[in-house]
């Protein structure tokens, strides 16, 4: 499924766009249609006034679904590639609106220079396509296949008919056709070039007079209840939350068991047992290996060089004589016995390594590894994943306590199960279980549909399951105070500080104003003079504990002439400080060497900018319906 859009020519030009958490571009491979009604089907939503249909929805949902499964994740739940395929489905049509509106086209000549010119994914693993120096993929070969190419190899190879791949090239050049008329208005002038560069560049040394707030002692700051009140009502909207949700769950781990490991070692062996007795090791591996991707072919891996196998497997089959074939080995994917077919030596290394041999001296070590390959098959036996006998009783497990009902918890702890409870979470999050790195969608959803006090269907990922009982719902609006006030409590005392270091440097800064030094002015404090910089407008300056994220280097490169000061400058969060410029200086030397990187890097700054502020309002105007829910039973 997403092999085309490994076709990093297509991914340079796109990523930039790519704002949503979608798996690479599978939206354009998910159906480049327009929006004529069907009337066969009830509608899962409305995108801009197009109709998204169930059947449609499903049969994209079924093409995620064998795109994981080609890739070993045969456990995805439902719900994930639902929303993927949702969110995917609104990218693609507010893309296709975009670029339809922009009556952007595509000449045959173009088209066709990027259908020969950039096979998709799955042709470099095929061996009749590979370099007769077994060094990689023959593109001349495949310009020859497509002349005389059938459609059913092309669809064996990628997965779709050649038709479908060409819709899909037609309007990834579209998209990129769509993304050069914004690269024409992303132009640079020299002044704005100039700027970006002083801005980067300019340098300032200083004197400051520092009164950080860790010199504010506890004993001066008090926080009372009622200012704690005051700040949270005068600062609602610092506060306000979205609808929020938290469960409580267990996580069932998805391993083998013992008995899991040791019927796959038994296996690998009796394998072994059939080769030799004789077996067709690629008949073997079409019956027996549980590598989906090679099984189909015999367990051909195609040609591999030194290093692209994870090392075991590399140091067994750079080992075998051609035409033998292993004893069953371990890798970190299961038990393996692979069988090398041909061999390409590299002939330069080993001609230099005989001479060096024949003088007894060591090879250097710029000499390397060889750069030979080798041409294998292999048969996997995995002792990573639960038997189906194990998948079943953990399932069992997980569907008693989904029925337990108030008894979740109690349940759970019979088998040995520890119950937690999330933290508060909110619509837009995958995963809100810190064990389980794989979305949960549809545990996501139905926290925000089902009802409290209920349990959830059991939820599947490839490692884990997860059973789930809805603890709490929060509605939108601000948090309740009880669960800010220590924050609250912290943030005041914080500005108690920032105050009253204010006031110990305000009638030192008047001193100074009145035209006595800063050394004179601080005579009989506890504070002292120091030099910093020279700085630039990004920098921390520790010296100071301060720096661009607070404001005061902003306010030092305020200044702008020798001997300007300021006054007591209050600095949230850090505290108060009196500063006078030094020296401000800009090197321009260094300008025209770096003009076209810094312009370059400022075009793509603000296409990115105007391409986020446009799909935001595009989702906003799109008028998204989602009627997906209706279709779902959460509990």
């Amino acid at each position: 499924m997403l092999r085309f859009m490994r076709n990093q020519r297509f991914v340079k030009a796109l990523m930039w766009i790519v704002i949503l958490s979608f798996v690479g571009w599978l939206g354009f491979e998910l159906g480049y249609g327009g929006g004529g009604r069907s009337q066969a089907t009830p509608e899962v939503g409305e995108i801009a006034g197009e109709p998204v249909y169930w059947t449609e929805f499903r049969r994209e949902i079924g093409t995620l679904r064998e795109y994981y499964r080609r890739q070993g994740n045969t456990q995805i739940d439902d719900f994930d590639l639902d929303e993927q395929v949702w969110q995917q489905t609104v990218q693609r049509i507010i893309l296709r609106n975009a670029v339809e509106r922009a009556q952007i086209s595509v000449t045959a000549e173009e088209l066709a220079e990027e259908l020969v010119n950039n096979p998709p994914s799955g042709f470099e693993r095929v061996p009749e396509f590979q370099r007769a120096d077994g060094q990689g993929f023959d593109r001349e070969k495949y310009r020859q296949f497509l002349a005389s190419m059938t459609q059913e190899r092309w669809f064996q190879i990628t997965g779709m008919t050649y038709s479908e791949y060409e819709s899909r090239v037609l309007f990834d050049l579209k998209v990129q056709k769509l993304q050069q008329r914004i690269d024409d208005n992303g132009w640079i002038t020299v002044a704005g070039l100039r700027q970006a560069f002083a801005e980067e560049n300019e340098t300032i040394r200083a004197r400051v007079i520092a009164a950080p707030i860790s010199l504010v002692p506890d004993s001066l700051i008090k926080v009372s209840d009622d200012e704690i009140r005051s700040y949270y009502q005068t600062h609602l909207n610092e506060f306000k939350q979205p609808t929020r949700a938290r469960f409580s769950y267990v996580v069932i781990p998805r391993r083998p068991s013992p008995r899991d490991v040791a019927r796959a070692a038994e296996e690998i062996r009796a394998v072994h047992r059939q080769l030799q007795e004789g077996a067709d090791f690629a008949e073997t591996a079409q019956r027996l290996s549980e590598d989906e991707g090679s099984a189909r072919d015999g367990g051909d891996l195609g040609t591999f060089g030194r290093g692209r196998m994870v090392p075991a497997f590399d140091s067994v089959a750079f080992s075998l004589p051609v035409g033998t074939y292993s004893q069953p080995f371990h890798t970190q994917f299961g038990w393996h016995i692979v069988k090398v077919e041909r061999r390409v030596e590299d002939t330069a290394w080993q001609q230099q390594w005989g001479r060096l041999k024949a003088q007894k001296k060591p090879l250097p070590p710029e000499a390397g590894t060889p750069k030979d390959s080798v041409q294998a098959r292999h048969i996997l036996i995995k002792d990573t994943e639960p038997s189906f006998e194990t998948a079943d009783s953990l399932q069992a497990i997980a569907e008693k306590i989904a029925a337990a009902g108030p008894r979740f918890a109690i349940t759970a702890a019979g088998y040995g199960l520890t119950v937690e409870t999330t933290p508060w979470f909110t619509e837009d999050v995958n995963s809100p279980v810190p064990a389980v790195q794989d979305p949960l969608r549809r545990l996501v959803r139905w926290s925000f549909s089902g009802t409290v006090g209920s349990v959830a269907s059991p939820a599947y990922t490839r490692d884990h399951i997860v059973v789930a009982r809805l603890a709490d719902r929060s509605p939108e609006g601000p948090q309740p105070l009880r669960e800010v006030r220590d924050a609250i409590a912290l943030k005041v005392r914080v500005e108690k500080r920032v105050d009253i270091a204010t006031q110990w440097l305000t009638p030192i800064a008047k001193k100074i104003a009145a035209g006595q030094p800063m050394e004179q002015a601080v005579q009989g404090t506890e504070f002292t003079v120091v030099e910093i910089g020279p700085i630039r407008r990004g920098d921390f300056v520790p010296e100071v504990s301060a720096g661009a994220s607070d404001g005061f280097t902003g306010a030092a490169f305020a200044l702008t002439t020798t001997g300007q000061t300021t006054g007591a400058l209050r600095i949230p969060e850090r505290g108060s400080y009196i500063v006078r410029l030094i020296e401000k200086s800009l090197d321009w030397s260094t300008f025209d060497q770096q003009r076209d990187q810094l312009r370059q890097r400022l075009a793509r700054q603000r296409r990115q900018s105007t391409f986020r502020d446009w799909e935001t309002y595009a989702r906003k105007s799109a008028d998204v319906k989602d009627y997906r829910d209706r279709f779902y039973n959460f509990d």
